[in-house]
């Protein structure tokens, strides 16, 4: 079950980074970039994002890349009703992004500090 909730917070906290990135700065985020930062948030964090496999989180990147990349076509096509289909509104939970880029220790530009 941890399992399963690392991931979501993973998601989660990738997701509000690419929301405050775009609002805040106009800034695009990439899967590139995200993924590179994996190393140093596993290493803060060995008991919770630290135990599982770097693989399957990379999927979980890739996965909301797939689905944010859609999300933000339809927005150009200028589709009235943007949603979401995994966040509804775009109102993803933060709690999971705060404290996964707390106790990694990132940076100004970072969920947690945008939250």
């Amino acid at each position: 079950m941890r399992l399963l909730a690392d991931h979501c917070d993973l998601y989660n906290a990738a997701l509000e980074e690419r929301r405050q990135a775009w609002r805040m700065r106009r800034v695009s985020i990439s899967y590139g970039m995200q993924s590179a930062q994996l190393k140093e948030i596993r290493r803060a964090d060995p008991d919770g994002q630290g135990r599982h496999s770097f693989t399957a989180q990379q999927q979980s990147l890739r996965r909301l890349d797939a689905v944010f990349s859609a999300f933000c076509e339809r927005a150009r096509a200028g589709e009235k009703t943007v949603i979401c289909p995994v966040h509804g509104q775009m109102d993803a939970d933060v709690n999971g992004a705060r404290n996964i880029y707390a106790r990694a220790g990132l940076g100004s530009g970072q969920a947690a500090d945008a939250a």
